[in-house]
């Protein structure tokens, strides 16, 4: 990702030092002087050298043509720019997201873990409590989410004096790698 980054950032810095030769350029078409080695050959650093004022108009009408021919260019090589860094942002957002998501479902099954333990603990030998019985019974508050954040809903499991809740994960299937599992064993 950082690769991509770095790609897009040296392609905005080479657009602008394109554009920056072709301001010059068309200061210069103009009569105008760009640097106190322009093409008036002036010292002077006003940027205000004309070679003379019948052709300076001439070269100033022309360069105003040009100049919308050039500002359509350059808005479209800032679009192009602005929708790469663009992407580039979205996919590093994006790339984020999945460790956040993994993060806050390993964190709502820690509640319902919890709230299981509270449960069981309250209704000895009864057996292992559903996430509907646990919201029933009150025993999980109403602010802990019951989905996991890819929309599939988490499960209690109980045995051998040890409450596991899982969720299948961004696959949505049981058993397989990125599945959630509290506590991890």
């Amino acid at each position: 990702m950082g690769h991509f980054v770095r790609a897009c950032g040296s392609l905005l810095f080479l657009a602008l030092v394109y554009f920056q030769g072709l301001s010059n350029q068309m200061a210069a078409r103009a009569g105008r002087s760009t640097s106190r080695h322009g093409p008036c050959k002036s010292k002077s650093t006003d940027m205000t050298c004309f070679r003379s004022p019948a052709g300076a108009q001439r070269r100033g009408q022309r360069a105003a043509r040009q100049t919308r021919g050039v500002t359509r260019l350059e808005a479209i090589v800032v679009a192009i720019g602005i929708g790469l860094v663009g992407g580039g942002a979205a996919l590093f957002v994006g790339s984020t997201d999945a460790g956040a998501e993994t993060r806050a479902a390993a964190s709502d099954a820690a509640r319902i873990r919890e709230a299981a333990r509270g449960w069981q603990a309250d209704n000895a030998g009864v057996g292992c409590p559903s996430i509907s019985q646990l919201r029933m019974d009150d025993a999980l508050d109403a602010r802990v989410r019951t989905s996991d954040p890819w929309g599939e809903r988490f499960r209690v499991f109980c045995g051998d004096g040890q409450v596991t809740v899982r969720s299948a994960g961004r696959d949505g299937e049981l058993g397989t790698q990125d599945d959630v599992r509290v506590p991890r064993s």
